[in-house]
Parts: C-alpha cells; sequence; structure tokens
C-alpha cells in the first residue's frame, strides 16, 4: 500500500514494508531508483524512526 503525505510543505510518499524473520527490509523498487540507491545504503536512527540513505 502507497499513500502520499505532506510533511513540513514538502510531498512525501510512504509504503508499508514488511521485516523477515531475519530483520530484513526490501526497498521498494520505485524509491530504490528514484532515489538513486547501489550497493550499500547508510542506516540511522533519528529519534523514533529508522532513517535509511545512500
Amino acid at each position: 500500500m502507497s499513500a502520499a503525505i505532506m510533511k513540513g510543505g514538502v510531498p512525501m510518499e510512504m509504503k508499508k514494508v514488511s521485516i523477515s524473520a531475519k530483520r530484513q527490509i526490501t526497498i521498494p523498487q520505485k524509491f530504490f531508483t528514484m532515489l538513486g540507491f547501489d550497493t550499500e545504503a547508510e542506516c540511522m536512527v533519528r529519534g523514533n524512526e529508522l532513517v535509511i540513505r545512500r
């Protein structure tokens, strides 16, 4: 399921992803391509959010 929302005047798209038994997630293809991911990503905790960036 995908949803478009506004956060601080910036349009954002959100999609719910599942977490596997091995704690793995799959980045949706649309987001992966749109953001230019390759073979690595940075992962950090910001407050109560998990941020994944290229």
